[in-house]
């Protein structure tokens, strides 16, 4: 949940599209003289990613047909978006040990998730459904003309959970390639700020409070950077007086139950930081701060602070150190923590939102699955 505060910018300088695809509502915003051009060319690539490409349901999508191919292989060229987001969502899915998965399409559509029919399937249903998953049920293969992709044990992809990312991506090189210099993307949630201001200064995107949707937990000055949050409290339903969201653990086949209400990842790839932000959520605070050890191992994360309000957050070396704000959960915060990354070396600024206690007054769902002789699925509510 982010919003652009303070941009500083005059109407006459910018244009802005308001955009309907890949299932939200999207606002893009590009400024300087090529501005209309640049927006006319973002829609149509939108469209087409999100109906000829990565649509699981739309007639005639590429995703669609590999869906369909039966445990065919199907081939692609070398400069298909498809097979590239999968190599990436495989490699992100390895990374986390599974806690991003992209074949979770059929275990998805039975809570109803990818549709209107909202449901709580039964614990026989979810272990069938699970044994189709899995990143060892993609094979991807390199050829001479391109790829080569085969999906076996009934796997259906549903590359939601990287899909907008991926898209913030390629606008970000169409832009570029358009000489554009400026702008923010807002992709239902999804924010890549491009450049600076006219001013010169960073851009300001307030992370709102899940607790408190009026209110915000913090601001990010950034530049050319993607910021995504993945939280429970926008999509999910409710039965039996249990709230079930949507973000689902893969081992499990149930709304992930990890403590955290709120995820927000800072990165300089979209894809990465959109599929980062629903792992970290899977594995919890303290699986999720690993994994940020393990990325900066490898060289992706540079260093990190702790802040006891929103968590642990990690920011490229030889910046000036943010400010650090205590606060009780569900207390109001008189100013905000600020990250100013300036210097992006890492590929991943990861910030856990740790918010355990924010949403005391609302119960939400438990991720387990009980042992009822019915073989119907338990969610044990807990509050928190």
């Amino acid at each position: 949940m982010f919003s652009l505060s303070g941009c500083g910018e005059t109407a006459a300088e910018s244009e802005t599209r308001t955009v309907y695809a890949m299932d939200t509502v999207m606002n893009l915003t590009v400024y300087g003289e090529k501005a209309a051009s640049a927006l006319e060319n973002a829609e149509k690539e939108l469209h087409t990613l999100d109906g000829a490409v990565l649509s699981r349901t739309a007639e005639g999508s590429e995703l669609s047909a590999l869906n369909a191919a039966n445990g065919e292989a199907v081939s692609y060229a070398a400069d298909d978006p498809l097979p590239k987001l999968i190599e990436t969502a495989l490699t992100i899915s390895e990374a986390t040990d599974g806690a991003f998965d992209p074949t979770l399409a059929p275990v998805l559509d039975a809570w109803g998730f990818t549709k209107d029919l909202r449901r709580v399937p039964s614990s026989d249903e979810l272990a069938a459904l699970l044994a189709r998953t899995g990143r060892d049920k993609i094979a991807l293969e390199k050829t001479a003309d391109g790829y080569l992709v085969t999906l076996s044990g009934g796997a259906q992809l549903d590359l939601g959970g990287i899909a907008k990312g991926y898209a913030a991506d390629l606008l970000r090189a169409q832009l570029e390639k358009e000489g554009v210099t400026s702008a923010t993307l807002d992709l239902g949630g999804d924010v890549f700020v491009m450049g600076k201001k006219s001013d010169g200064s960073d851009w300001r995107i307030a992370v709102k409070d899940p607790g408190d949707t009026e209110s915000y937990l913090g601001i990010v000055s950034a530049s050319d950077a993607f910021i995504v949050t993945s939280g429970v409290y926008e999509r999910y339903f409710e039965e039996n007086g249990v709230r079930y969201h949507h973000i689902l653990d893969p081992k499990t086949g149930c709304p992930a139950e990890s403590g955290l209400v709120s995820v927000t990842v800072l990165c300089k790839n979209g894809a990465w930081a959109d599929a980062l932000s629903t792992a970290c959520f899977v594995l919890g605070t303290d699986k999720a701060l690993a994994l940020r050890d393990g990325l900066a191992a490898q060289g992706r994360l540079l260093s990190s602070f702790s802040s006891p309000m929103t968590g642990t957050c990690s920011i490229p070396a030889a910046l000036p150190p943010p400010l650090h704000q205590t606060r009780k959960a569900g207390t109001p915060m008189n100013r905000s923590p600020k990250l100013k990354p300036t210097l992006w070396d890492a590929l991943v600024v990861l910030a856990v939102l740790a918010l355990a206690g924010l949403l005391a007054a609302r119960p939400f769902l438990a991720a387990k699955i009980g042992g009822r002789a019915d073989g119907q699925h338990q969610c044990r509510r807990r509050d928190r």
